[in-house]
């Protein structure tokens, strides 16, 4: 067996989550396409899903031990001796971008070395972006299994964000770069910069106003999503100064997002639904270049928005937001006021056991208040010039 060891430093064994499996025929998975009979390295939860739905038929066979015993495990000392690395990162979309150094590290010391990253195919469009870009081919699950062969090295980045134990100290860039070099890379961290589809800039261009904030009010978490009276507060004082105010959140949101402009904003001008037009992370980020500033919660737009270069302020719950927009300069931390819970700061959001001193009493995180207009204003004035 080859060592399986991870090449992290903590308790993790990425083949756990991976099977090799045929099947009786060809199949298209989630936009991956499986050839009838062909080992595939599969998801265990996908085997799950074809039992669940009692659909075992389909395979012709499964192991769950081949993948491991073909893992290869990235060694930064061996970096120089790759020639093609696979790099594996499910999601989410901002745990993509804090790969960015790492791997521009691993193509600055290796230049000839490739770098496949296989991810979800609905995040290609964002990878493709990275400018310049360190991946050279990108790729999904199902995969061959020959091709997950072919590789040198296997690069698994899941569980960083959530276990490494480094987690709550370092910023989220730094943590990647110290998961794959622990310490044997010394050289400044190259941030992530986007490069937009030309196309698609000309064609969302004439839709977006002049001096545009956008605000990304949602987050996946409740954690991380503030109170709705801080929109409430902070929209009608942006639009009395001067600014558009353009409301980002995903297409499938678009009529809720529609409802609660409509009902809490009736007569006020200068408001936009941009939701629409955000039908891919390409999209997404070419929203964010033609914008001019930005406000959001702790998720991955505002991560996007801040390696634009543009000023954006991120509002931080319970988590310390220096750890996601510290390195970048054009970005403004507010961190909720609240400490009434005493516990602060937490990760809760993170680990997802919701251990949160408020809920335990049968109430709600009351970090998600505790940003004052006034104090996101003077943030505004100061950064939107």
């Amino acid at each position: 067996m080859v060592d399986s060891k991870p090449s992290a430093s903590f308790d993790f064994n990425p083949m756990d989550a991976y099977a090799v499996a045929r099947f009786r025929m060809s199949l298209d998975v989630d936009g991956e396409q499986i050839k009838a009979l062909k080992p595939h390295l599969v998801s265990r939860a996908f085997l799950e899903h074809l039992k669940l739905h009692k659909k075992t038929s389909l395979l012709a066979g499964s192991d769950l031990t081949l993948a491991e015993n073909h893992y290869k495990p990235f060694r930064a000392e061996k970096l120089q001796t790759y020639r093609h690395i696979m790099v594996f990162r499910a999601g989410g979309i901002g745990d993509l971008i804090f790969t960015y150094p790492a791997l521009a590290a691993i193509k600055r010391l290796n230049p000839e070395c490739r770098i496949t990253y296989v991810t979800h195919r609905d995040h290609h469009s964002l990878l493709k972006a990275f400018e310049p870009n360190p991946v050279d081919a990108l790729a999904g699950i199902p995969m061959p299994f020959e091709f997950f062969q072919s590789a040198d090295a296997h690069l698994f980045l899941e569980k960083v964000i959530e276990y490494h134990p480094l987690a709550q100290s370092l910023d989220a860039y730094a943590l990647f770069h110290r998961h794959v070099f622990q310490e044997t890379d010394a050289q400044p961290l190259r941030l992530p910069t986007f490069a937009c589809d030309a196309n698609l800039l000309d064609q969302l261009r004439p839709q977006i106003p002049e001096r545009l904030v956008l605000i990304h009010p949602r987050a996946n978490s409740p954690f991380r999503t503030v109170h709705k009276q801080v929109w409430l507060d902070l929209v009608p004082a942006l639009v009395e100064r001067g600014y558009a105010v353009g409301f980002l959140d995903s297409p499938k949101m678009a009529d809720k997002l529609d409802a609660f402009l409509a009902g809490q904003f009736p007569s006020l001008e200068g408001l936009y639904n941009l939701a629409r037009l955000s039908t891919s992370l390409a999209h997404t980020l070419a929203l964010c270049a033609l914008a001019d500033y930005a406000i959001g919660v702790d998720s991955s737009i505002i991560n996007l928005f801040a390696a634009t270069g543009k000023p954006c302020i991120g509002l931080y719950t319970c988590f310390p937001g220096a750890l996601r927009l510290g390195p970048f300069p054009n970005a403004t931390v507010i961190q909720t006021s609240y400490n009434g819970c005493g516990a602060m700061p937490c990760f809760h959001h993170v680990d997802g056991t919701f251990a949160c001193v408020d809920v335990a009493k049968g109430g709600t995180p009351g970090c998600v208040a505790g940003f004052e207009k006034d104090r996101i204003l003077e943030a505004v004035a100061t950064k939107f010039k």
